[in-house]
């Protein structure tokens, strides 16, 4: 299909699935201003085992190695790492109701191992390292609600620069805790951070619990590994936003959403969810709430999730009462399962619509539907979506899309066909059966390719877009290329064949000393055509001798061979020159 807005709204009742869809509007990524290393009118800190507790700007002058618990309350504190590291000596940096604005403007690179548990060391041995990042590093966290950072009671963290890698929680949130309180990411890395002896191990880079909302404009979540949400977990009707083109979640583990994960709302405007893994479901997202408040689960505006992997929705899973939007210019494409099929979205437990004014899913998307239905929907639609029980087959009946039972002795019917046009088929088919495949170009566009196979291979369609069907499931695969959008004219040799869309005529082309005969619907013979040409018909230039070429005699035998032409041991310019004409040409 042509690029077309994704919008599909899930709902956990079927009241729900009657609201309409409202314009989905991006928020813009604000700008900020991170520190530039001149540290005009900041405070130095040259203390190496503590940090500043009262109002300022600071920057660190040195390594720092926490020797006590570090906490501020109702202050407004500006920390620089400056190209420092900063142990937390198995501690947290734990803001109450204050405010904390994390920056660098360091860029030395610095070197991480990867241990047996996800969780990164930092190293000074190049040779040994297998990870690498630039700038101030906080490492060595340890804490039960967030390994290095705990925000809790209306408290908010900004984190302009800096990384946060290696540390460890021991209930939720591996590098960083928000608790009725709000944490921006402009820039800056969370990675490698892990939990441990925890019985609610969620959360591995960022845990955003109730009242929270976290808002990601920039930075990366790398490597993190949890339970559930491996890069960011949201839980109790919490917020994630994430928005802008730098912001990115990538290469994180979990067993439920790899990428993100939990219950709550998520807003994605943009930024990418690229490379996570989940062993269960939701390789790049997991979410698993109804509506809350009116809001959806999750609603995507644009950005991509794209080359995560899972068992189940390498890309969304979306679980029982799981609620969805999508639309503008969101991509979630070429995600797989463990096996390495294409699993790009799995609709959860409820009911889905597809959002009124909207079209199908983008195309390229595979829509894994488990129950429920999904309605406002098109005939065309059902080749985005698959059963994920392959008893089933996906049914359009009433402007809706549900699962039904495939009947005995008969066999599934896929359609996997890519953009700009579609191919409808029936959902299914007996053993013997004629199947007649109907191919729908968009404008501008013709069938490229069209094939059929099953686990015993090709299937031979016919010209009439038939085939016979087999005792097993098939797939079909269609693509689509541009059309031509003028006629073809082969000058056989000659040049300066122009064709006037605007008129419909074509210049007369020239071949050396040959005289020009005209347009014909073959190389040799055919019908000569003078006018009226057709867009996409190939029409081929026939030329004739001229005074000055018509006494050229052939004195030597011609032969003909496999290699191609010979005229005795000669190949001069004239002769090869002429039975150019014919198709012929010397070996």
């Amino acid at each position: 299909m042509k690029k077309k807005v994704l919008s599909i709204l899930l709902a956990m009742i079927m009241v729900f699935s009657l609201l309409p869809v409202t314009a989905l509007a991006s928020d813009s990524n604000p700008t900020f201003e991170p520190c530039n290393g001149e540290h005009t009118d900041w405070k130095a800190w040259d203390k190496a085992d503590s940090l500043p507790s009262e109002d300022g700007k600071y920057y660190l002058t040195k390594d720092v190695t926490l020797t006590g618990k570090w906490t501020i309350e109702g202050k407004d504190i500006t920390l620089c790492l400056n190209d420092c590291v900063l142990n937390l000596g198995e501690r947290q940096l734990n803001v109450k109701g204050g405010k904390l604005t994390l920056d660098d403007c360091g860029k030395t690179e610095r070197y991480f191992t990867v241990g047996g548990d996800g969780k990164w060391k930092l190293t000074d041995k190049k040779t040994e390292s297998t990870k690498t990042l630039k700038g101030g590093v906080i490492t060595g966290g340890f804490g039960g609600e967030g390994g290095a950072v705990s925000i809790i009671n209306g408290a908010t963290f900004t984190m302009n620069g800096g990384n946060i890698v290696g540390n460890t929680a021991t209930t939720w949130g591996g590098g960083v805790s928000i608790y009725k309180s709000t944490f921006t990411m402009n820039g800056g890395t969370i990675a490698g951070n892990i939990l441990k002896y925890s019985s609610i191990p969620n959360g591995g880079g960022v845990y955003v619990n109730t009242g929270a909302t976290f808002t990601m404009n920039g930075g990366e979540i790398i490597g993190n590994t949890a339970k559930n949400g491996g890069g960011v977990h949201i839980t109790n009707g919490a917020t994630f936003k994430m928005n802008g083109a730098t912001a990115k979640i990538t290469g994180n583990t979990a067993e439920n959403g790899g990428g993100v994960g939990g219950q709550g709302t998520f807003t994605m405007n943009g930024g990418e969810i690229t490379g996570n893994t989940a062993t269960e479901a939701g390789g790049g997202v997991y979410l698993y709430t109804a509506i809350l408040n009116n809001t959806w689960a999750f609603t995507m505006t644009g950005g991509k999730i794209t080359g995560n992997t899972a068992k189940n929705g390498g890309g969304v899973y979306l679980g029982k009462g799981g609620a969805s939007a999508f639309g503008g210019t969101a991509v979630i494409q070429d995600n797989v399962d463990n096996a390495g099929k294409k699993s790009d979205l799995y609709v959860g437990e409820g009911a889905a619509r597809v959002g009124s004014g909207t079209e199908a899913p983008k195309a390229g998307m595979s829509v894994g539907l488990i129950s429920g239905t999904v309605t406002n929907a098109k005939a065309s639609d059902v080749q985005y979506f698959f059963a994920s029980d392959t008893s089933k087959y996906v049914k359009f009946a009433s402007k809706a899309l549900t699962l039904d039972d495939i009947p005995a002795n008969n066999y599934l019917i896929t359609v996997s066909c890519g953009e700009n046009g579609t191919v409808t088929a029936p959902p299914y088919a007996s053993n013997g059966a004629t199947v007649t495949l109907t191919v729908t170009p968009d404008q501008g566009y013709q069938l490229e390719s069209l094939t059929v196979s099953d686990a015993d291979g090709a299937i031979t369609v016919s010209q009439d877009n038939e085939f016979t069907m087999r005792s097993k499931p098939v797939t079909v695969t269609a693509t689509f290329e541009a059309a031509p959008t003028a006629p073809i004219f082969d000058a056989c040799g000659g040049t300066g064949a122009e064709w006037n869309e605007e008129t419909g005529i074509v210049s007369t082309p020239t071949f050396g000393s040959y005289v020009f005969d005209g347009w014909y619907t073959a190389p040799i013979g055919g019908d000569k055509v003078e006018s009226n040409f057709v867009i996409g018909t190939t029409y081929y230039a026939h030329w004739q001798l001229s005074a000055t070429n018509a006494n050229l005699v052939l004195t030597e035998s011609i032969n003909l061979t496999a290699d191609g032409v010979t005229i005795g041991s000669s190949k001069t310019a004239a002769a090869k020159e002429e039975l150019a004409l014919y198709g012929l040409a010397f070996t």
